[in-house]
C-alpha cells in the first residue's frame, strides 16, 4: 500500500502511519462483527476508564484501560488507500 512520504503527513498521521508499518499485537473481536452500533462512549474517572461499544442489540463491548494514557481520536477514511483524516478530536489526557 503507497503512502505519502511522512514529513509531509500531519503529527498523527505519522503516529498512525509508524504504529501501521512496525510490528504490533492486533487483537480481534469476532464476536462484535455485523453488530450495528448505537452509541461509542468514553468514560475519564480518576479509578476507572472505559471504551464502550454500544451495540442496538442490546450488547456491548468495552475496553478498561489503565490510568497514565493520552487518547487521540480521528475519524478517517482510506478509499485511497492513504488516510484522508475527516475529523481529529482534540487529545484526551487521563489525568
Amino acid at each position: 500500500m503507497p503512502h505519502k512520504h511522512p514529513s509531509s503527513l500531519s503529527p498523527r498521521a505519522q503516529r498512525t502511519l509508524k504504529a501501521i508499518e512496525s510490528p504490533a499485537r492486533v487483537f480481534h473481536f469476532p464476536h462484535a462483527k455485523n453488530r450495528v452500533v448505537q452509541a461509542v462512549e468514553f468514560f475519564i474517572n480518576p479509578s476507572y476508564n472505559c471504551l464502550s461499544i454500544k451495540f442496538q442489540d442490546s450488547t456491548s463491548l468495552s475496553f478498561e484501560i489503565d490510568t497514565g494514557f493520552t487518547l487521540e481520536a480521528d475519524f478517517s477514511q482510506w478509499k485511497s488507500g492513504d488516510q484522508h483524516v475527516i475529523r481529529a478530536s482534540p487529545p484526551i489526557k487521563s489525568s
